[in-house]
C-alpha cells in the first residue's frame, strides 16, 4: 500500500483502470462460460430424450439372451467415442464405456445411485449411467466447448485491450489539463503572473482552469497596483527630499545660516 501511495497520480490511475478492466473481463468470462456450459448440458440432456430408457431395454434384452455381459463392449467398439452411456455389472464394475481405459474400473455407490438399474428376471444385473453422471463428454461436446472457450478468451483479450486503449485515451484527456495547470502554477510561483491556462472544455476541469486564470489575473492586477503605488509614493517623496537635500547643501556651502 505504501508503494502504491508513492506512485505518481498518472501511474495510479492507469493501474487502477487496468485492474478494473481485467477483473471485469475475467468475471464476465467466468459468468458466460458457466452459463454456456449449463445451457449446453441442459440442451444435451433434453436432446437425449428417452434414449436412456430405450438403451436400458436393449441391455435387458441382451443380458436375457446371453446371460452375461461378455462381448457387450465389442458391440460398441467401432463407435465407442459416441457411446452416450456407461454400463456396469452387478458388482459395479464397468463393462462398457466411451473411454476404453474405464472398462474394468469399479464405480462408487454414489456413482451407481445416479444410474438406472438394469433388472432381468427380478434381479439387478447391472447399472446404466449417462456420460454426465460420470462427468464425461463425447468428442463433439469437447470440440464445441473447446471452441467456445477459445472464442471467449480471444473476445476477453480483445475487449481488455480495447478497454485499456480507451482508458489511456481518457486518461490523457483528464491529465492533460492538469499538467498544463501545474505548469502555469509553476510559472506564477517563479514570478510570471502573465501565465494562463487554455480552456478546452466546459466540464469541471474547464471550470478549474477558468478559476485559475481568474486568480492569476487578480494576482497580476494586485502586483501592478502595488507597483503603481510604490512609483507614486516614490514620486511624492522625491520633491521634499530634493528640497531638504538642496537646503543641506546650501548650509554646507555657507549660503544659508543654520
Amino acid at each position: 500500500m505504501r508503494f502504491f501511495r508513492r506512485l505518481p497520480f498518472q501511474t495510479k490511475l492507469i493501474v487502477s483502470l487496468i485492474l478494473v478492466i481485467v477483473l471485469t473481463t475475467v468475471l464476465g468470462y467466468l459468468l458466460i462460460h458457466t452459463a454456456i456450459n449449463r445451457a449446453f448440458s441442459d440442451f444435451a440432456k433434453h436432446s437425449m430424450g428417452n434414449q436412456d430408457q430405450v438403451f436400458r431395454q436393449m441391455l435387458v434384452e441382451y443380458y436375457a439372451r446371453t446371460g452375461s455381459w461378455d462381448g457387450l463392449d465389442r458391440l460398441f467398439l467401432r463407435n465407442r467415442d459416441l457411446l452416450p452411456f456407461v454400463v456396469a455389472d452387478a458388482n459395479g464394475i464397468i463393462v462398457s464405456a466411451p473411454q476404453f481405459h474405464l472398462v474394468g474400473h469399479k464405480l462408487s455407490r454414489s456413482d451407481l445411485a445416479a444410474g438406472l438399474p438394469i433388472v432381468v428376471g427380478g434381479e439387478t444385473v447391472g447399472t446404466l449411467l449417462s456420460r454426465r453422471a460420470l462427468k464425461l463428454r463425447d468428442p463433439i461436446e469437447k470440440h464445441f466447448l473447446g471452441t467456445v472457450t477459445v472464442s471467449l478468451w480471444i473476445s476477453a483479450v480483445i475487449v481488455s485491450l480495447i478497454g485499456i486503449l480507451l482508458s489511456i485515451f481518457l486518461f490523457r484527456q483528464l491529465t492533460g489539463p492538469l499538467k498544463r495547470l501545474n505548469a502555469a502554477a509553476g510559472d506564477i510561483a517563479r514570478g510570471d503572473l502573465s501565465s494562463r491556462v487554455k480552456v478546452h472544455s466546459q466540464d469541471e476541469l474547464g471550470h478549474l482552469a477558468e478559476s485559475f486564470n481568474e486568480m492569476a489575473a487578480s494576482l497580476q492586477k494586485s502586483e501592478q497596483a502595488k507597483r503603481r503605488m510604490i512609483a507614486d509614493v516614490s514620486h511624492e517623496l522625491r520633491t521634499p527630499i530634493s528640497v531638504v537635500r538642496t537646503g543641506l547643501e546650501a548650509m554646507r556651502d555657507g549660503l544659508l545660516e543654520a
